[in-house]
């Protein structure tokens, strides 16, 4: 059974039914997937009882999917009986499912405020006892989102210093921590969307003749990378983000009239994508 948030109350099932041959689920008008057209209670439905079904794992926050999973491989995980790892174990309904929602938050605005910058608004959760919200950015709607703050913060509004060049989608979530019977886990909600268009970051333009942008060189890099920022970034420290906005090293600078360059040994990185920044400028670039 599943409850949802206060404003939205009804209750739903994720329902379990056992009768000779309700498992052939893939014929005319069967049974088994009868509660899925249901009013209010058919979340899901499965043929219980030959093999067991284990939905321990909802109590923690895991998907109706996972547990689906785990009885259809299940021989020595948990205690079984008649039929299991047989090939009739199926679920119908969506296995993205969990038992405990929380509210999202509402009414999430982004707006691109100049080139480089993406400012993220949006009206708290009603969820009782949140601790914070966690916020993601894609390049595309349907892509992978990445994490950009490692805490939840509390603040309603968040300032992306590095959004990707054109659209950018966001998707923010707000953080509870759950307790079952089985224990306690910090759950999220689904997330609450929004896009800015209109950003060209300063890694678009990368390779113009534009002396107020960051320049980086050569691109892919592999041992060394070459920085060329404007006189307004003299005696910034340079950092080094991963693709989730994690510091991995910083370089300390002093503040030198003439310094505008700087050469930066990026031997002892792994392979893959990495943000470089320096004061409200930044680039994104591949080490090989």
């Amino acid at each position: 059974m599943i409850t949802l948030p206060v404003a939205q109350m009804k209750t739903y099932y994720f329902n379990m039914l056992f009768g000779s041959n309700f498992g052939d689920w893939d014929n005319v008008n069967n049974l088994l997937r009868a509660p899925l057209a249901a009013a209010q209670n058919g979340l899901t439905n499965a043929w219980s009882s030959r093999p067991h079904w284990q939905h321990h794992a909802m109590a923690m926050g895991f998907t109706i999917g996972d547990c689906a999973r785990t009885t259809q491989n299940n021989i020595n995980t948990y205690a079984y009986n008649y039929a299991a790892n047989a090939v009739h174990v199926a679920l119908m309904g969506d296995p993205t499912l969990r038992l405990h929602i929380i509210a999202p938050p509402t009414n999430v605005l982004a707006t691109a405020t100049n080139s480089s910058t993406v400012d993220i608004h949006w009206n708290a959760s009603i969820e009782p006892s949140v601790l914070g919200y966690y916020l993601y950015r894609s390049d595309t709607p349907l892509g992978h989102f990445t994490l950009l703050n490692s805490t939840p913060q509390n603040q309603l509004t968040y300032t992306d210093n590095s959004p990707l060049p054109g659209t950018n989608y966001y998707q923010i979530k707000a953080v509870a921590l759950t307790t079952s019977p089985s224990g306690s886990y910090y759950n999220t909600s689904i997330g609450a969307t929004a896009s800015a268009s209109g950003s060209t970051s300063v890694e678009a333009e990368n390779n113009s003749d534009n002396p107020e942008l960051l320049h980086v060189s050569p691109i892919p890099s592999h041992d060394y990378l070459r920085l060329q920022f404007p006189r307004t970034a003299i005696g910034k420290d340079i950092e080094l983000l991963s693709m989730e906005g994690k510091i991995v090293s910083t370089i300390r600078r002093t503040s030198n009239a003439s310094d505008t360059t700087e050469v930066i040994d990026i031997r002892s990185l792994s392979s893959g994508m990495y943000i470089v920044r320096i004061g409200n400028l930044s680039y994104r670039f591949m080490k090989e």
